[in-house]
Parts: C-alpha cells; sequence; structure tokens
C-alpha cells in the first residue's frame, strides 16, 4: 500500500524532516507552479507522476493536502496535513505528538484492505479526520465508493451532499455541492441525504474515466474539480451530463456512527477538537 501526499510548494523540500521516519516513504508532490489545477486536475497530475517510476496498478490512498491554509493561520507554514491532534483522554495507544496525518493513514490503510482487487485508489481531503464505530468487512463492487454520514440539513450547506431514493439508500440518484436548506428540504418526501466525508474509493476503469476528463492535450492537465464536475455526473439521475462518468457504477457506504471532523479553519481546529475529547464524559473512563 503506497500512501501519496499533494502538498504545498514549500513543503517538498522540508516535508522529510517533519515527517516520521515510516512517512519518508510516501510519495509526494506538489500542483506544478502558477497552476490552479483543482481537485481532479491535481489527482491526475501526481497519478501521472507516481507512475513514471513506480506500479500503477498497486492499492494507493492519495491524501489531497495542498491548500495553502489561509483560514488556519496557525499551520500553514507546515501544512494542514501536520496539524497536531491531541490524545484523546479516553483512549490509550496513541502518540503524544500525534498528527492529523498520523489519524487520517491509519483510517485509510484500514478502509483500503476491504476494498476489492480492481479498487486500487482511495481519495480523501486533507483536513478531515473521521471515525466510525466499524466498517464493512468488504467493500461494495463498484467502479465508485463514496463514504458518507449522516447529516443535519443546517450543517449541509457547507458540504457535498449525496441525495438517493428511501428504497435505495445504498444507490445515489445525484449529488449536489452545499445545497441550501430549502433544496433539501424539497426533496426531503422523496430522498434521503447524506453528507460527502471526501473518502472516495476509484476502480482501475474510473480512475481511466478522470485521467481523460482531465486531458488537456500537454503534459499538464487542464483545471478539473473532482467533486462538482466528476461527483455530479454520477447517480441514477445525475446533476450534470457526463456519458463516460453515468456509464461508471456508484455506491455508497454509510459510516456505522459515523464522525467527520473538519480541520479547515482555526474555529473547526477548536471545536472538533473539543467534540473528540467530550465524546467520552463518564470520568470512570478518562484517563
Amino acid at each position: 500500500m503506497q500512501t501519496l501526499l499533494s502538498l504545498p510548494q514549500n513543503l517538498l523540500t522540508t516535508y522529510n524532516a517533519i515527517c516520521r521516519p515510516s512517512q519518508a516513504s510516501f510519495f509526494i508532490e506538489s500542483d506544478p507552479q502558477g497552476y490552479h489545477l483543482g481537485s481532479g486536475g491535481g489527482t491526475a497530475w501526481i497519478l501521472k507522476q507516481f507512475a513514471k517510476a513506480h506500479d500503477f496498478k498497486q492499492k494507493k490512498i492519495l491524501i489531497h493536502a495542498g491548500g495553502q491554509g489561509r483560514r488556519l493561520l496557525s499551520y500553514s507554514a507546515s501544512g494542514k496535513i501536520f496539524t497536531p491532534i491531541p490524545v484523546y483522554r479516553w483512549k490509550t495507544g496513541q502518540k503524544i505528538d500525534q498528527t492529523l496525518l498520523d489519524i487520517q493513514t491509519d483510517f485509510y490503510n484500514d478502509v483500503m484492505e476491504r476494498s476489492n482487487s480492481d479498487q486500487n485508489l482511495l481519495i480523501a481531503s486533507g483536513d478531515v479526520l473521521l471515525r466510525c464505530k466499524s466498517l464493512p468487512a468488504k467493500l461494495p463492487q463498484a467502479d465508485v465508493v463514496i463514504l458518507t454520514t449522516w447529516i443535519d440539513s443546517s450543517v449541509a450547506t457547507h458540504h457535498g451532499v449525496l441525495f438517493a431514493k428511501a428504497q435505495t439508500p445504498s444507490v445515489p440518484d445525484f449529488m449536489l455541492q452545499k445545497p441550501s436548506t430549502s433544496q433539501i428540504e424539497k426533496l426531503l418526501s422523496t430522498h434521503l441525504f447524506m453528507m460527502d466525508t471526501g473518502c472516495w474509493i476509484l476502480s482501475d476503469k474510473a480512475v481511466e474515466v478522470l485521467l481523460k476528463k482531465c486531458e488537456s492535450g500537454t503534459e499538464l492537465p487542464k483545471e478539473y474539480d473532482f467533486y462538482s464536475d466528476f461527483g455530479a455526473a454520477l447517480g441514477l439521475n445525475p446533476s450534470k451530463t457526463d456519458s463516460d462518468i453515468s456509464s461508471l457504477s456508484c455506491e455508497l457506504v454509510n459510516l456505522d456512527g459515523g464522525e467527520f471532523y473538519h480541520y479547515g479553519t482555526s474555529r473547526e481546529l477548536i471545536t472538533s477538537t473539543e467534540t473528540i475529547q467530550n465524546l467520552e464524559t463518564d470520568p470512570r473512563n478518562i484517563l
């Protein structure tokens, strides 16, 4: 299992000085200087660079952590991926100096161990921490598998949201980016809605389609958004028409007891940390 990190330019030269020895073997890359490729184009770029010297078919975890951290200034220099995560006061076996990257890679490796033979790429966001009670023993056999969580409609307006018919909750009908509360309420009589956690597992076929969508005729991929362009064309009744993407099978895995913590802003750094620390309030279980 190989981990690929899309990082800010400044981290490429300092990464080995601040990462753990076990993370020194991670494949690191950044978007080309002066170019904005988007999450889709950035995925295509790092995959192409990785393929030059590695077995492209091996299982890979790609974490997008290339943002400049303007909304989380305290860790913008080191990158949000190295945001320190305080030891949970109710849990043993953690590292006193653990970072968001440590916790992310443990979770995403666990997910990929449950993937099928043709599902060789996991794409995730570098400013998210996911937890759940349990994962399925095996991921569904589909070209695209999206991990989701239940969420209140007031919070859903800030994220990508998957809508599915109540009769088929694991099959997306369509996806909307940051829908309004009124949009969600109009669909409640016919649809269930789940938040996109940013963790997607792609089959080899889906990766080929994504790379095709990012082709520009040059070595550099064109700017392409993975979630609002690629994601919007998935589902039984996609919100965006694209025959190549719509031909891909897609399934939702709603995390059992799923918890989603965002570390994108200074406020979220505080609120997410506080929420995790207070998951357990029984003093007999607090160390």
